[in-house]
């Protein structure tokens, strides 16, 4: 079984890009990192996988939004419309976040889990099949 998920945080100006904040201003860097993130979602989800000529089965996994605050549940339930899983990511920095949504990915089964970026909205659907075809 095979699981790809999707990092996110909301998009609070002032809170994410904040490197491209200083150049764009903090309300257009949110807009942006929004418009990349909904992005991702909509590639990568059933009904955009089955649309990508001959990757489409490629894709055949479960799908996961794992996202920062839990607060923000409905704003990530709204974005994901149906299509995603919905799992709050642990405490803590980083690495431990990151570890945490494998522990459980494996806990619960899945032999092949990954984990991408919500800022990659030109990803190319193949990278994430060759992904999934290297783990062994």
């Amino acid at each position: 079984m095979r699981q790809l998920g999707v990092f996110a945080k909301y998009w609070e100006p002032g809170q994410v890009k904040t490197r491209l904040a200083a150049t764009l201003g903090d309300r257009r860097a949110a807009d942006l990192y929004y418009a990349f993130l909904k992005t991702v979602l909509v590639r990568f989800d059933k009904r955009g996988c089955a649309n990508l000529a001959g990757e489409a089965g490629g894709l055949d996994c479960h799908r996961v939004l794992t996202y920062t605050p839990r607060e923000r549940h409905a704003d990530f339930a709204r974005l994901a419309a149906g299509q995603w899983q919905l799992e709050p990511q642990a405490e803590g920095d980083l690495g431990r976040r990151m570890k945490a949504y494998f522990e459980n990915a494996f806990s619960q089964g899945y032999h092949k889990v990954l984990l991408i970026g919500s800022d990659a909205p030109t990803l190319p659907t193949g990278r994430i099949v060759d992904a999934f075809a290297a783990l062994q």
